[in-house]
């Protein structure tokens, strides 16, 4: 079998990469934290050490690489510019020198790197982050572009569940309404919402086509963060009065967050055959939830 590696393998998109791919590939898998249990075998190590990555990249060989590694606390991010870009995006380069030119390699980024000022972005955009964390994102695309050969950059905004360690955001719904707490949520930040679990399979046949280029994949139905609540909530059968809606710009945020990343999802349409839909994507998440 072919082997993958995945970089953040015990995050809510490598771990759910890992499982759905055991029996696909020969799995290893590199991390700060906790290894999943579907790998051959993990590297516990600080990805910004470009020597001990040279050291496992030699070691592993591999034909497919999924980057999901990143630091994603957009506020931390703020606060250390030096230590998002070293994580981001120089690790980014230096894991694309390690592995190869030829090595398929699948770079996740985010729909953040638009300043959200319209929305419905296409990968033929021009990007204009509005802070640290896109910042370092959009450079680690720029290292994939100019140094890598057989690429795709994922540009996305993902939710599901934590197979390995953390809470996502779609889980702090859940679980703060579970518990009768009441929660605000955003009526003005908009986003097109794909579960894990859809990308995980998405990714999956990205790994063996021929596509190279920046690909954006999502819904084609936006939604904002209040009504993404609302429904999940309708969805696990909870009380939505403990939703309350609000503007971003009253949340004292540290660094500024886009309202409108809503992705425009053509080109997935015609790599895929079919749009993704928010109401099945949200169904599909309850069930694996429930399961």
């Amino acid at each position: 079998m072919k082997k993958l590696l995945i970089t953040g393998s015990s995050g809510m998109l490598g771990a759910n990469l890992a499982f759905e791919n055991k029996d696909r590939y020969v799995l290893y898998g590199i991390d700060n934290a906790a290894p999943s249990t579907q790998l051959r075998k993990s590297f516990q190590i600080d990805i910004k050490d470009s020597g001990k990555l040279q050291e496992v990249i030699s070691e592993i060989k591999p034909d497919f690489v999924v980057h999901c590694a990143a630091i994603t606390n957009v506020d931390a991010c703020e606060d250390d510019y030096i230590l998002a870009r070293k994580t981001n995006a120089i690790a980014t380069r230096d894991l694309i020198a390690a592995a190869g030119r030829k090595t398929r390699f699948i770079y996740i980024s985010t729909d953040s790197v638009f300043s959200g000022t319209r929305g419905n972005y296409t990968e033929a955009d021009l990007p204009s982050p509005l802070n640290n964390y896109a910042k370092s994102k959009l450079e680690g695309e720029w290292y994939v572009e100019q140094e890598a050969k057989n690429y795709v950059i994922i540009r996305t905004n993902m939710f599901g569940f934590n197979r390995v360690r953390g809470q996502s955001f779609a889980e702090w719904i859940v679980n703060s309404l579970s518990q009768q707490h009441k929660i605000n949520m955003f009526t003005d930040v908009i986003f097109s919402a794909v579960s894990v679990y859809t990308l995980v399979q998405l990714i999956e046949k990205l790994l063996l086509s021929e596509f190279t280029g920046r690909l954006n994949i999502g819904t084609d139905s936006p939604i904002s963060k209040y009504d993404f609540g609302i429904r999940l909530s309708d969805i696990f059968g909870f009380d939505v009065s403990l939703i309350t809606p609000m503007s971003v710009d009253k949340f004292d945020f540290k660094a500024k967050r886009p309202k409108n990343t809503s992705l425009d999802i053509s080109k997935a349409k015609g790599i895929f055959g079919s749009a993704l839909n928010i109401e099945e994507e949200l169904a599909l998440f309850h069930k694996r939830w429930v399961v």
